[in-house]
């Protein structure tokens, strides 16, 4: 995996379509390069590739936050949608 939270490009390749998806709309949206392969045991499930690649995600952008100097929240969006609530912060760069 590269993770360039300065922009670039996006490349996923997990295996999981809609995953994929989901992780490339998740770059592009949110302005900041991804490349990432994976093969997991999708023969059994999908559940422990997804699960993996969220706690590499994590820790790369752990990683390249460090103190997470510079970062505000600049809003905050709360929802239903049936009967949960959902609350989405954002957070944006300094």
């Amino acid at each position: 995996m590269l993770l360039n939270l300065d922009g670039g490009d996006c490349e996923v390749d997990t295996g999981i379509g809609f995953f994929d998806h989901m992780l490339t709309a998740f770059s592009v949206h949110g302005g900041f390069g991804l490349k990432l392969t994976c093969r997991g045991d999708l023969n059994v499930d999908c559940h422990h590739t997804i699960e993996d690649v969220g706690i590499a995600l994590g820790k790369a952008f752990s990683e390249a936050l460090g103190d997470k100097g510079g970062i505000m929240r600049y809003g905050s969006f709360l929802y239903r949608w049936t009967r949960p609530w959902g609350f989405a912060p954002q957070i944006s760069a300094a």
